[in-house]
């Protein structure tokens, strides 16, 4: 079976679609542009960097889910 390592957590291809179904591809999008606007927010309001890298980590998780599902 393949499993893929997500936030240093290995999941099978399965779980990892049941985690994709959670939200609609509308409802992904809209969470990546929150993502997006939450970060311009915080660079422009000189939030800690730790807390940017911190948005660009979830970002990543996201992108990397939606690379491995279906």
């Amino acid at each position: 079976m393949t499993s893929f390592t997500i936030n240093n957590k290995a999941y099978s291809h399965r779980e990892l679609n049941c985690i994709q179904d959670f939200f609609t591809n509308e409802q992904w999008d809209i969470i990546d542009c929150a993502l997006i606007e939450y970060n311009k927010l915080a660079s422009d309001c000189a939030v800690k960097e730790e807390t940017v890298n911190e948005i660009k980590q979830v970002q990543d998780v996201i992108y990397e889910l939606a690379r491995t599902a279906y």
